[in-house]
């Protein structure tokens, strides 16, 4: 009788072995391929969930401008296609970009630089919110000049000399007659559009008398738009002006700049509306704009002109004056 028993507890053992090895062996058939598939390492892992996680700013004052793309939208945009986007805003199918030969950073549509774009290249450079925008483009940090026009022009001339500049009083009385005093004036101003908003601004220099009064212009005014693009692109738009409006030699100062602006009225009007329709292209978003207040900026002096001080800075002359 224990003899019988010991049998069937052993083929009960047996049986259970024997499912067990064919449950096993069901599972171990799974496709090899599914296994490498699913399986992660630690760093696929992590960039897996990198991808998943949405790109915000740290703080609420530094909005990325990567921050406000869709799914569908890179947040840069192709050199090309940017420039027959932009030529198709403004009417310039006639100008073809190319590479200024001076700055190989910026593409003009023409030598006169009325439209052109600004790149970086250096991806350390890359504007990633408002905040870096205005430390690289604003009239406090970017010198306009030096791009628009002959940065020597600007070391022609002098502040405002005084008789302790000169040896003699008849040098300085020479001086005081022969000298062209230039009203030189940079405001900038930041104009809000339906899609962000936009910089402009001037530059005018203007001749006075010892009374300030209007006696011409000695160089003509630079008016520039600056409309941010995307993280390595900016667009700057300078219209074609004419002369000052109303100028006569005795209109003071002030009236002209107040003419001047009444002027603009128009063409400030027409160059927001390309801004804006540049700003629907571009990927920057609205909200690249509202976590940060452009500064406007203002600044005007007094400068001079003077033939003798000018041919000491031609020639490197060492004379006293």
């Amino acid at each position: 009788m224990i003899h019988i028993k010991k049998i069937t507890i052993f083929l009960i053992l047996n049986l259970f072995l024997i499912v067990s090895c064919s449950q096993t062996e069901q599972q171990d058939n799974s496709p090899v391929t599914k296994v490498f598939v699913e399986n992660k390492t630690p760093e696929t892992e992590e960039d897996d969930k990198e991808d998943k996680e949405p790109i915000t700013g740290s703080t609420i004052k530094d909005v990325k401008i990567l921050s406000d793309k869709s799914k569908n939208q890179e947040p840069f945009i192709d050199l090309k296609k940017l420039e027959e986007e932009l030529k198709e805003v403004i009417k310039e199918d006639h100008n073809i970009f190319k590479r200024d030969p001076d700055n190989k950073d910026y593409f003009r549509s023409s030598s006169q630089k009325n439209s052109v774009i600004h790149t970086i290249s250096d991806k350390e450079d890359y504007i990633e919110n408002a905040k870096q925008f205005c430390a690289k483009y604003c009239a406090r940090s970017w010198n306009a000049l030096e791009y628009y026009t002959d940065s020597d022009s600007m070391k022609k001339l002098t502040p405002v000399l005084h008789r302790n500049n000169f040896s003699r009083q008849q040098d300085y009385g020479e001086y005081e007659s022969e000298r062209t005093l230039i009203d030189y004036r940079v405001e900038e101003k930041a104009y809000e559009v339906a899609n962000g908003h936009v910089l402009e601004l001037q530059i005018s220099q203007l001749i006075q008398d010892d009374f300030g009064n209007f006696q011409g212009v000695w160089a003509d005014t630079l008016l520039v738009y600056k409309i941010p693009c995307s993280p390595n692109t900016t667009i700057l738009l300078r219209p074609e002006l004419g002369v000052h409006k109303g100028s006569t030699t005795t209109s003071t100062l002030n009236r002209i700049y107040r003419n001047w602006d009444d002027y603009l009225v128009p063409i400030r009007e027409e160059f927001l509306d390309y801004a804006n329709d540049l700003l629907i292209i571009c990927p920057v978003k609205k909200e690249f704009f509202s976590q940060y207040n452009f500064p406007s900026y203002s600044k005007s002096k007094t400068l001079s002109y003077y033939w003798r001080t000018n041919y000491e800075y031609l020639w490197d002359l060492k004379t006293t004056l």
